[in-house]
């Protein structure tokens, strides 16, 4: 690691002590030796009691014990056995349905390999070989059996048969994981992230509703108040950490807008109602149509 890393790490828009104090209050959250397993049923309504691995929050919730210094090699290997169930211990694997919309099992979440990157990147249990083989099979193609869209420069968090879902936070978080890689990394896959903040620059019109941000395009959702304030933290991070001075002027427009009505949704009645309604409407519309 570069003598900056803690540096670097610590710019990261996810908060991972409140994540994990927010795992805590969850129903369908059960802890075995301290790791959060997610319980089929009461996470879907549906099937069994089975309590399952779900690698986005545990290693959410492992990047912050590392944080807390609450880490060893012994513990370590038991989450990369935990996330990575296959042979392949570089790529992260969802061993059950994701109901929400409709994935079969197994399955592979590009944002769950985000998370996997940026894990070991803070590990120092886990060698620097590793983490580039993590980052290669993040920014390999879905149909070469990495976890990047097989057409575009997106990660994405669920991965449908016959549509993109095009989750705004998944992806951007998914590609921060490659921004810390590469600063510590002497620049490298530079190109690509160039590229990738070009394409959210170009795209980030189509995730605005009436200047409130929209969750995913596949369901075209209002996002809640809480994804809408990580949405505008994931913004100001790419222009901050716009070292090569790309034009950023749509991010920057929407950033801003976002942020003002994210503060007038907080003291405006009527405005709040107004984003509320928008909300039940699309999710309303999109039972209509049937789109999970």
């Amino acid at each position: 690691m570069s003598i900056n890393s803690n540096e670097i790490f610590s710019k990261h828009p996810v908060n991972w002590s409140q994540q994990s104090l927010y795992f805590k209050k969850l129903n369908y959250i059960q802890y075995k030796d301290g790791i959060p397993f997610t319980n089929f049923k009461q996470r879907f309504g549906k099937g069994d009691d089975e309590i399952f691995c779900y690698p986005i929050t545990i290693l959410i919730n492992e990047i912050n014990e590392i944080e807390c210094g609450r880490n060893s090699q012994e513990r370590t290997n038991k989450i990369i056995d935990l996330v990575a169930p296959g042979k392949d211990k570089s790529k992260t694997v969802i061993e059950k349905d994701f109901p929400t919309y409709k994935i079969k099992a197994p399955w592979k979440s590009a944002l769950a390999q985000g998370f996997y990157l940026s894990y070991c990147l803070r590990n120092k249990f886990v060698t620097s070989d590793f983490c580039n083989t993590v980052c290669k099979m993040l920014l390999t193609t879905r149909q070469e059996g990495g976890y990047l869209d097989n057409n575009s420069l997106w990660f994405e968090e669920y991965p449908l048969n016959n549509k993109n879902s095009m989750v705004l936070n998944g992806h951007i978080i998914s590609l921060i994981s490659v921004i810390e890689y590469s600063l510590i990394n002497n620049g490298e896959n530079k190109e690509f992230l160039e590229k990738a903040v070009k394409q959210i620059e170009e795209d980030i019109q189509n995730y605005d509703n009436d200047g409130w941000s929209i969750y995913c395009l596949h369901k075209k959702n209002v996002a809640n108040p809480d994804y809408h304030s990580l949405h505008i933290d994931l913004l100001k991070y790419l222009v901050e950490m716009n070292s090569n001075k790309l034009s950023l002027d749509k991010i920057e427009h929407y950033l801003t807008m976002w942020e003002k009505n994210l503060k007038k949704y907080n003291i405006d009645h009527l405005f709040k109602f107004k984003v509320i309604l928008q909300r039940y409407f699309f999710g309303l519309m999109n039972r209509v149509k049937g789109i999970s």
